[in-house]
């Protein structure tokens, strides 16, 4: 997969996600092409399990946070507490739509 490709997948995956609300339930039914992947994201499949001398995952994931912003260097870099996407996970409702719609930005400027 190429960095395109991972790109717009995950970019087509959160403006799904986006459109409804910030939820995410139903989407595999509506977007069987993510099922296969790695927490079903572009990203994630291709950048997952690159690692660095100081992360041991996500290292060239390109929405990943600064080094500086890690609390567990051995988890995933959406795992942060300062990334939108755990922030994202934790929310709900319009605050949930807002973490969805800063994820979306985030991956569209990456």
């Amino acid at each position: 997969m190429t960095k395109q490709q991972a790109k717009e997948l995950s970019i087509k995956k959160w403006e799904w996600i986006v459109d409804h609300q910030g939820d995410s339930d139903g989407q595999l039914d509506s977007m069987p092409e993510l099922i296969p992947l790695l927490n079903e994201c572009g990203y994630c499949e291709k950048y997952l399990y690159t690692k660095s001398d100081e992360l041991l995952l996500c290292a060239k994931c390109p929405i990943r946070p600064g080094i500086s912003e890690y609390n567990e260097t051995g988890d995933s870099g959406c795992a942060q507490e300062k990334h939108p996407y755990m922030k994202w996970c934790r929310a709900n409702g319009a605050k949930k739509l807002h973490y969805a719609k800063q994820l979306l930005e985030l991956i569209k400027q990456s």
